[in-house]
């Protein structure tokens, strides 16, 4: 009888650590998705901000993001791309978004390559009367 008690214990504690362990990795698995959905929402943000022209496509950071995202970083760096493609001048711009835990996102693009001297000042006015030309 003693001995039935002590291996029904022994088995119970065996499958409890067994559940135990499976609801640990998913609890870390739900903390790096919830990183990697903010990472991608980030990165996406900072995209559509140079495709405005807001932010200028040339290397810059790490700069810090605004509340309530300041544990994230981002930065941008620039290389040529001309020597891949024929045709006007490419660049490829890759976005680093960072987290204060080590949490890294990267992604690419290729745009058309510009001249920093040729950049306007400040950000681009939001009115009727923007000069297109200049923003693009």
């Amino acid at each position: 009888m003693l001995l039935e008690v002590v291996l029904a214990l022994v088995l119970f504690a065996s499958v409890a650590m067994v559940v135990l362990g499976g609801v640990g990795t998913s609890a870390q698995a739900v903390v790096e998705m919830r990183l990697q959905a903010h990472a991608v929402d980030r990165a996406v943000t900072v995209f559509s901000k140079v495709q405005l022209g807001i932010i200028p496509p040339v290397a810059d950071g790490p700069e810090p993001f605004e509340e309530p995202f300041e544990d994230w970083t981002w930065q941008i760096t620039t290389a040529s791309a001309t020597e891949a493609l024929e045709g006007p001048d490419v660049q490829r711009l890759t976005l680093t978004v960072r987290h204060v835990d080590g949490y890294e996102h990267r992604m690419s693009w290729l745009m058309a390559a510009v001249d920093d001297d040729a950049l306007p000042d400040g950000e681009p006015p939001m009115d009727e009367d923007v000069d297109e030309e200049a923003w693009q």
